[in-house]
């Protein structure tokens, strides 16, 4: 098996590479073991005194190779668990810091880790095949299909199927294909269950606003008493741009908004509001997944 160094020397001398670093030095060089972690290998969070972040809370996504946005929000989340029990005027125990736990299971790391749980063990349980048997067959049949070397497509066709049959047999290949078959199924019901489950408020944390400081794309008109729509605005608009002030009268805070033109409909005849669209390259970036 190839050394990590090996490796990275033959990338270093490639012929497209060298001319790039020639006459470089290496100032420095680090890298450290990750943990594969995941959900079922997250341990005690928190406790007295002490919050678990990142790696150290094996939070490790397999499937998608990450973990620095992991340990990013994590590290957010702990900081800000222990700001608020600090304004609060609380002491440090285990029961204040459960806030951080809370705050994670909330956020997306959870439910990423949540959804791939077991991946790590499918990875472990397949490996030989996974990492080894098929890549080198594809890697094989790819190079076979694109060379010119006098054998027909059928017969390349013949030997690539034999190929497979040799490393994994009839049944071999059958039994991987209803395993990716299963998992693929039962992938797709935890993500219908977790869209069912999902709340508006998570969807629209997707999105992202950019704001045009000092021009508002809506303007709710001076007013002494809310209509009935104009007050409705504050129950039915998505993004809760609408609120009510301390004087019954109904103000607006345009950041945020979706767009979605339920207040002209409300609003429209009755001139309340005046609404258009944000110039280009503000307002709002809709986020779908």
């Amino acid at each position: 098996m190839e050394k990590p160094y090996d490796i990275l020397e033959a990338f270093k001398h490639h012929p497209s590479i060298r001319p790039l670093i020639a006459g470089s030095e290496v100032k420095e060089y680090a890298a450290h073991l990750i943990p594969e972690g995941g959900f079922t290998a997250i341990p005690q969070l928190f406790g007295n005194g002490w919050v678990v972040v990142g790696d150290a809370a094996q939070l490790n996504n397999t499937a998608h190779r990450e973990g620095s946005n992991l340990a990013m929000t994590s590290g957010y989340l702990a900081g800000k668990a222990i700001a608020e029990v600090k304004n609060r005027g609380g002491s440090m125990v285990k029961g204040n810091l459960s806030l951080y736990k809370s705050m994670l299971d909330d956020s997306f790391v959870i439910k990423d880790l949540m959804k791939h749980k077991d991946m790590p063990r499918f990875l472990h349980a397949n490996c030989q095949s996974l990492f080894v048997s098929y890549p080198r067959l594809i890697s094989q049949a790819a190079q076979s299909f694109v060379r010119v070397e006098g054998t027909s497509k059928f017969d390349k066709e013949k030997a690539t199927s034999a190929a497979f049959f040799k490393a994994r047999s009839r049944w071999g290949l059958i039994s991987d294909a209803v395993r990716l078959c299963t998992r693929v199924a039962l992938k797709r019901e935890i993500q219908m269950k977790a869209i069912v489950k999902q709340r508006v408020e998570d969807k629209l944390y997707r999105n992202r606003y950019v704001v045009d400081s000092g021009r508002p794309h809506i303007k709710v008109l001076k007013h002494l008493f809310p209509s009935p729509n104009l007050l409705a605005l504050t129950q039915v608009c998505p993004a809760k741009c609408y609120q009510l002030n301390d004087r019954g009268q109904v103000t607006i805070v345009s950041d945020g908004c979706l767009e979605c033109g339920t207040c002209r409909v409300l609003c429209g005849a009755t001139g309340e509001i005046t609404w258009k669209y944000p110039r280009g390259g503000f307002g709002v970036l809709f986020k779908f997944g």
